[in-house]
């Protein structure tokens, strides 16, 4: 089942900008709760230093 409205992209760049630089983000729900063009800019910018996505 897809996420609701409410929960896609719960990940978004705000999420991703109040973590600790340098973290990992592991998904292990739905892949539409991330959003994936945040979680790339927060690897590019150093922001996370890997990720485990769900896809």
């Amino acid at each position: 089942m897809p996420p609701s409205d409410t929960a896609r992209h719960l990940v978004d760049h705000r999420f991703l900008a109040a973590v600790k630089p340098g973290a990992v983000l592991v998904n292990c729900g739905r892949g539409g709760l991330v959003g994936l063009d945040a979680v790339r800019d927060a690897l590019l910018a150093g922001r996370l230093s890997g990720v485990g996505p769900d896809l």
